[in-house]
């Protein structure tokens, strides 16, 4: 019992082609051999039975009778042979067409994947070519670091003069300590983009060989960073000797340093230093701040007025959880953004805490406007227009106020609505145009329905 328990089925593995094919080829020979038993023993009943008729007087008619029985009996058994044997011949000569068939499409494959092989190693060979590329990239970035810490121990040289010279001054001093401040936080935010591009860099090169397609894209977007970080550090002099100028020309008149600062940044100047580090971390008004305010605002007047939500009546607790939802996924990209760029704790840094609520204040006024204006309509028509024509008014006042504040050209302005707008309708009718194109290929998929 327990040796037919371990044969079991379950536990034997079907056998392969080649394993078949010999037992077939066992099996012909093995019938093979009983064709050729039977026809000899047929052959020894037929002569024995012949000689017996030659000598009719001898034997009696019993054993003729059971002669022919015998060679009844082994014609039918030679006939079966001959059909198992056929029919295993028929069988063998399947299972070599199947296995040529086999052969000649591992051969394919074969050929398919040595060209893979070529065209892997071409792509290895232009990724090592780009590798070259952003290494010498990296050793002029830092390079330029260095030429602009350079320049940063020499401004902060004069800096020191200038503070001595105008110390009288104290309002104007503190002024321009504040600005000093927002240059050096600008400077580590250079550093810090420096070291997680180097340790991006890094990684993307340790898994280059197996990622080939992949890092390819990514080392293009780490050469779009390092393009515009030294974009950055090429702004940053400009800054500096700007910084110089206005502390020269400020001999005691307050108004020669206010008046090229934009309403935006007397604002700015004028926050405590916690709030500066949560509503505008990098000294200024920027477009980090005003980008976050703009997607919470395009985000919940969409959903406000999305055609998926027309059967909904109130849709203000709806929105507001969507906009607490969207604030707490900013905090933790936040702290998780936080965590992998910054290495070296700056020393004129706020808490790591004050990090986690970066732009929320933003986000959450952009957001909070859309459920003002039209979060409590019920019904959707008005609701939808009510909204759009607020939101239409909004944007240009933002857009007058960013072009006063940034004195940009105004042509951006003007494109700021349009794209603020055509954003919003987007997102608000995507959720409808899927549910049509779904809709649509079920349709088609089965017309019966």
């Amino acid at each position: 019992m327990t040796g037919k328990n371990n044969d079991s089925p379950q536990q034997v593995s079907p056998p392969s082609p080649v394993q078949r094919l010999a037992a077939l080829k066992w099996r012909i020979q093995f019938l093979g051999t009983g064709v050729k038993a039977v026809s000899t023993a047929l052959e020894v009943v037929k002569r024995i039975k012949n000689e017996l008729e030659k000598e009719h007087s001898i034997c009696d008619d019993d054993t003729l009778k059971y002669l022919e029985e015998e060679e009844k009996k082994l014609r039918d058994k030679l006939v079966t042979l001959s059909g198992e044997l056929d029919s295993e011949v028929h069988q063998v000569e399947a299972e070599i067409s199947k296995l040529e068939s086999k052969v000649t499409e591992l051969e394919v494959e074969l050929k398919e994947l040595k060209e893979d092989q070529v065209e892997l190693e071409l792509e290895l060979k232009e990724l090592s070519g780009e590798k070259v590329e952003l290494e010498k990239r990296n050793s002029n970035l830092g390079m330029q670091l260095k030429e602009l810490k350079d320049d940063q121990v020499e401004h902060v040289k004069k800096n020191s003069k200038l503070e001595l010279e105008l110390k009288e001054l104290n309002g104007e001093k503190v002024e321009l300590e504040n600005r000093n401040s927002y240059l050096g936080l600008q400077l580590s935010e250079i550093k810090e983009e420096k070291m997680a591009l180097e340790l991006e860099l890094e990684k993307q090169m340790k898994h280059m060989k197996s990622e080939e397609s992949g890092s390819k894209r990514e080392a293009r977007r780490i050469t779009g960073r390092n393009e515009a970080l030294k974009d950055q550090k090429k702004t940053l002099p400009k800054l500096l000797k700007e910084k110089e100028e206005e502390l020269l020309a400020g001999n005691g008149n307050e108004e020669n340093i206010h008046q090229d600062v934009s309403p935006l940044q007397n604002l700015v100047d004028r926050l405590p230093n916690t709030m500066k580090t949560i509503l505008a971390p990098k000294g200024s008004f920027t477009g980090d701040e005003f980008g976050a305010f703009m997607g919470g605002f395009v985000n919940i007047a969409a959903y406000t007025v999305t055609l998926a939500n027309k059967t909904m009546g109130i849709t203000a607790m709806s929105a507001l959880a969507s906009l607490l939802t969207l604030m707490i996924s900013t905090m933790f990209n936040n702290i998780v953004t936080y965590i992998l760029t910054v290495q070296v704790q700056v020393q004129n840094d706020q808490p790591r805490v004050v990090k986690a609520f970066t732009s929320l204040p933003w986000i959450m006024l952009g957001g909070v406007l859309p459920i003002a204006i039209g979060g409590f309509i019920p019904r959707w028509g008005i609701r939808a227009i009510v909204t759009g024509i607020v939101t239409f008014v909004l944007k240009i006042a933002f857009a007058v106020f960013l072009v006063l504040s940034y004195k940009v050209p105004k042509k951006y302005g003007f494109y700021f609505v349009i794209l603020g707008m055509a954003g919003m309708a987007i997102a608000a009718g995507v959720p409808e145009i899927l549910e049509w194109i779904v809709k649509l290929s079920v349709k088609k998929a089965c017309p019966s329905i």
